[in-house]
């Protein structure tokens, strides 16, 4: 087994942080917000991506049993979408909510998402992530993963 490197773990351990304290008070702070979430997602999936080469076929029946798993198998089909030239807000929608105390982020219903052409984890998005604040599902994800690399070091 191979270990995740340090310097992965440690960038979505800060994206996490960053992605959790991003609270924008006004509309012109969600801009950020999602630069906040592209970067959490990003090292999110580098760190699944590491993991799957590490653990080999064991990390993917992992992935799908574990509470955060089935989230980045919804995060990768809804990336494809971004690195097929799609902006973040075509997935991610802003609302101040009922409270209107901070603006927050919101994984969109997969009815409101650009066409894709992958079908592979649209099942996943639509009971993991769809209509769902980005940070909750994003905690679990993080933790899963943290918790798999601390496994992979042994």
């Amino acid at each position: 087994m191979v270990a995740v490197p340090q310097n992965a773990l440690d960038e979505l351990a800060a994206a996490w942080s960053e992605l959790d304290r991003c609270r924008p008070r006004h509309p012109t702070g969600v801009p950020h917000a999602y630069r906040v979430a592209s970067r959490w997602a990003s090292s999110a999936l580098a760190v699944d991506g590491l993991l799957a080469t590490a653990l080999s076929g064991a990390y993917e029946g992992v992935r799908a049993e574990e509470d955060g798993g089935p989230q980045l198998v919804a995060l990768r089909w809804a990336w494809a979408l971004i690195l097929a030239g799609h902006r973040v807000p075509s997935l991610l929608a802003a609302s101040d909510g009922p409270e209107r105390l901070f603006w927050d982020l919101y994984w969109r219903p997969v009815e409101e998402l650009p066409a894709a052409t992958e079908t592979g984890g649209r099942d996943e998005y639509v009971r993991h992530l769809a209509s769902r604040p980005v940070r909750r599902p994003a905690s679990a994800t993080t933790a899963f993963l943290l918790s798999m690399a601390r496994y992979c070091a042994g």
